[in-house]
């Protein structure tokens, strides 16, 4: 008796742990499927604190079937840039949300190139410093906006009248038409939730992460930065195709790295004064001084030393060989590499070389998203430089 109430416990156990597993892989299964209510239960709780439904969620997001990828000119590229820029702009005048920014720039993804080809070398296009794209930004703003201010189609409609002759305003309202019938048969909404939403739902979930027991100064301005790095990615003409995941994954990444902030990779905390060198020998010249409580990122191991890129690149060593630690690697070191399949080496680039750019003078096509990112609501995050390898305020390095 005993020996076959152990095997039926063990069996139940099993069939338990099944459950829970495929519940957490599949977290929308519906509860009438699970056979253990207490196994529903559990992966629910699980799911509520890790987040995992949320990720599971983001992770199913793809760009639309439809959306084209063809056109890779140089033309088209800063068209469509400048075209998802004034939908920062405008979105921000209307008091959208981050993510129904998202939702924005996934909504139109599928036709920006057929928005592209209608205005491409016509007459109208280049009026008024290229005014048109931001008119169709403003239309398309203005479908995603739920209650719309009651004359703002009709101050839509005077402004296409004032800037362009007749005939032209006809076929520019024409392709506003088209917009928002392709607009109306798009799938915004995936189980139960917008595009956006799940995006910014797991950005933000992976930005506390990122920066654990950290103030929460430190929290928003990382998730500030890497919201405005998730928006630049979906503009630049390199980047916004990826995966949606993947995009959020590299901005958060480039967020946590460029503010030295975060968790994702081999981060440490100095315990101990201690010299990042130019060579792996004691003797090389000294580079700069680390004080306790500075974070390092370590590239590779050689034995004792390491070598670091940030907050400067060189060598250090993680104890003084007398045992005296000077290096202890941050709690959760591994976590997000662990929930998102990425490695911090493997966002490095492309991704994130490519999202220092928006940092950079050289960026004038992202005029709107750096306005946005300039307000003090915002960190100001736009306005921080590049010193020694990090994102700091200009007045912190005087």
């Amino acid at each position: 008796m005993g020996q076959r109430h152990t095997r039926s416990h063990n069996g139940l156990m099993t069939t338990f742990n099944k459950q829970v597993i495929l519940l957490l892989i599949n977290p929308n299964e519906p509860t009438s499927r699970c056979c253990l209510r207490l196994a529903h239960d559990l992966a629910s709780i699980i799911n509520g604190f890790t987040g995992n439904h949320i990720i599971e969620n983001c992770k199913k997001l793809k760009w639309p079937e439809s959306m084209v990828r063809k056109i890779e000119s140089d033309a088209f590229s800063s068209r469509r840039t400048r075209l998802m820029d004034r939908i920062v702009r405008y979105g921000e005048a209307a008091s959208l949300s981050d993510a129904e920014i998202y939702t924005c720039f996934y909504a139109i993804s599928p036709f920006v190139d057929e928005i592209m080809l209608a205005s491409y070398g016509q007459e109208w296009e280049s009026v008024d410093d290229w005014q048109i794209y931001d008119i169709y930004a403003k239309f398309i703003v203005l479908c995603g906006i739920l209650d719309p201010p009651p004359n703002a189609a009709k101050d839509l409609n005077n402004e296409i009248n004032h800037h362009y002759e007749a005939f032209h305003a006809q076929q520019i309202k024409i392709i506003c038409e088209n917009i928002e019938n392709h607009l109306r048969n798009q799938k915004l909404i995936f189980s139960g939730i917008s595009f956006g939403n799940w995006l910014t739902m797991t950005l933000e979930h992976f930005c506390e992460i990122a920066v654990i027991n950290s103030s929460p100064e430190a929290i928003r301005n990382v998730t500030n930065t890497a919201h405005m790095l998730l928006q630049f990615s979906f503009m630049h003409p390199k980047l916004w195709f990826h995966d949606p995941f993947t995009l959020c994954c590299a901005a958060v990444n480039s967020a946590a790295t460029f503010l030295g902030a975060g968790t994702w990779g081999s981060w440490y905390r100095v315990l101990a004064r201690t010299a990042v060198r130019h060579g792996i020998l004691l003797d090389s010249p000294t580079i700069s001084l680390l004080e306790p409580g500075e974070v390092v990122h370590m590239v590779q191991q050689f034995g004792r030393r390491v070598l670091v890129d940030l907050p400067y690149r060189g060598f250090c060593s993680l104890h003084d060989g007398a045992g005296l630690q000077i290096l202890q690697e941050l709690p959760n070191n591994d976590l997000l590499s662990s929930m998102t399949g990425w490695l911090h080496a493997e966002l490095q680039s492309p991704y994130r070389d490519m999202m220092r750019w928006i940092f950079t003078n050289r960026t004038g096509s992202y005029r709107s998203l750096k306005e946005k990112y300039a307000k003090k609501e915002r960190c100001e995050v736009s306005t921080f430089v590049f010193h020694n390898g990090q994102l700091c305020r200009n007045d912190a390095m005087e």
